[in-house]
């Protein structure tokens, strides 16, 4: 039950001291209790609950509860990223949430930056939890320029822990990645695995996250951080010279051109598919989970291997070509995914059919 700005104090006044059964004129003050706090016409809602169902309210425990449920499905969950890959999924996946980005889109009511006046941005919405997705995600992008990753990644992340510890927001997931981990020690990675990120995206995130755990610490944040392995899905964008390496070997084979593969190929990753990722950060939202989480398969797959299942799904004659490797790339990467795994998650990735069913139906 809420108890800053002055709310309960409103409830007091209006429904502690009255002795009960409680008739429609004191339904009403209630609901212009709840109308004041939420800044939303709802007292009609609250009516409307209440007398259809013939629901007589004796006690004042039961009129806290069904106020309760009322203010709750007026809290929002602000999604940071909502025109993005996994943000997107989440806006579909999430209830009551809202979408936040600096491009606009389907998914987005907010179109602003994160590094912005988000007083002004948020004015209108009561947040109780964040979902932070929003950030540069190019390790390549973050070699050209390093201070534009830093003012996104970790900047833009400060502002809304600032937000979140002016305004008592309850909850905070970070999005976090597995480029902090760097070139692994031993396989698979553990969330307790050094971090010695190779490229300053890596060291961005991380920086990211260690802010976000140290907000969780001295402010009283319940605060996660979800570190996705490989995210693949069918809204990555190949036109995009930054994109994830399936989405552009798949639009390079559909269009009967050779996959360029930078290095040898015997580079592996943990690709999993974006419904995994929505949800373990929805298990971490549901339990209020704390600390971090790998995000994962637990399974690697090969550079090589991945080109040859989507020249064979393509069934286009299409050859591989091999360039130099490319700055801060990491030779093999896959996740242990124990502790997602004990707040019930449960991969259902399946790289191929996967594949198979989101690009070449």
């Amino acid at each position: 039950m809420p108890e800053s700005r002055g709310y309960t104090i409103q409830l007091e006044h209006t429904c502690v001291r009255k002795t009960p059964p409680l008739d429609r004129s004191h339904y009403i003050l209630v609901g212009a209790c709840l109308e004041s706090f939420l800044k939303k016409d709802v007292v009609t809602e609250f009516l409307d609950y209440i007398f259809p169902k013939n629901l007589c309210i004796h006690s004042h425990n039961h009129m806290v509860n069904v106020i309760t449920m009322i203010y709750l499905t007026h809290l929002m969950i602000l999604i940071t990223g909502s025109s993005g890959q996994l943000g997107s999924y989440l806006m579909e996946g999430v209830k009551n949430s809202v979408g936040m980005d600096i491009i606009p889109s389907n998914y987005t009511e907010i179109v602003g930056d994160i590094r912005g006046d988000l007083e002004n941005m948020l004015g209108d919405y009561e947040i109780n939890a964040i979902i932070h997705a929003a950030a540069q995600v190019s390790v390549v992008k973050s070699v050209e320029n390093p201070k534009f990753d830093s003012d996104n990644n970790v900047m833009g992340t400060i502002n809304l822990l600032e937000y979140a510890r002016k305004h008592d927001v309850g909850q905070f997931i970070y999005i976090s990645s597995a480029a902090i981990y760097g070139e692994p020690q031993y396989l698979p990675i553990d969330e307790d695995h050094p971090k010695q990120p190779k490229s300053p995206y890596g060291l961005s995130k991380l920086t990211g996250e260690r802010y976000s755990l140290l907000y969780g610490e001295l402010y009283g944040i319940k605060v996660a951080s979800v570190r996705p392995f490989n995210i693949f899905s069918p809204r990555q964008d190949p036109s995009n010279p930054y994109s994830g390496v399936i989405s552009i070997f798949v639009d390079r084979a559909k269009k009967g051109k050779e996959l360029i593969i930078y290095g040898d190929g015997t580079q592996t990753r943990d690709f999993v598919n974006v419904h995994d990722v929505v949800q373990l950060i929805k298990l971490a939202l549901e339990k209020k989970a704390e600390g971090v989480y790998n995000c994962g398969t637990g399974r690697e797959t090969s550079i090589n291997e991945l080109a040859r299942i989507i020249i064979s799904l393509s069934g286009k004659d299409v050859g591989i070509k091999y360039g130099a490797p490319r700055a801060g790339d990491i030779k093999r990467s896959y996740a242990d995914i124990k502790r997602a795994k004990e707040i019930g998650y449960v991969p259902t990735t399946n790289l191929k059919e996967d594949l198979r069913r989101f690009f070449f139906r």
